[in-house]
């Protein structure tokens, strides 16, 4: 979800209640770092699949913890 902070968008998602506590985290908030909506919805888009991925794999992670080969993602 798009936020606009000032003059800076923002994106936002809500975690999954079953994650909350293994991600120690009940919201993900990160600056776009532009005031340009066009450019704010690519880079959100981008954003809401590598949060989409964190959450698969945040959930495997709890119901076979020994399936993970690969590290972690970054988000930025």
């Amino acid at each position: 979800m798009l936020r606009v902070r000032g003059t800076t968008y923002h994106f936002r998602r809500i975690v999954p209640p079953t994650l909350r506590t293994a991600l120690n985290r009940r919201e993900i908030w990160v600056s776009l770092k532009t005031g340009d909506q066009n450019e704010a919805r690519k880079r959100a888009s981008l954003l809401h699949a590598r949060t989409t991925e964190l959450f698969s794999q945040a959930h495997l992670a709890l119901s076979e913890p020994d399936a993970l080969d690969s590290g972690p993602i970054n988000l930025r």
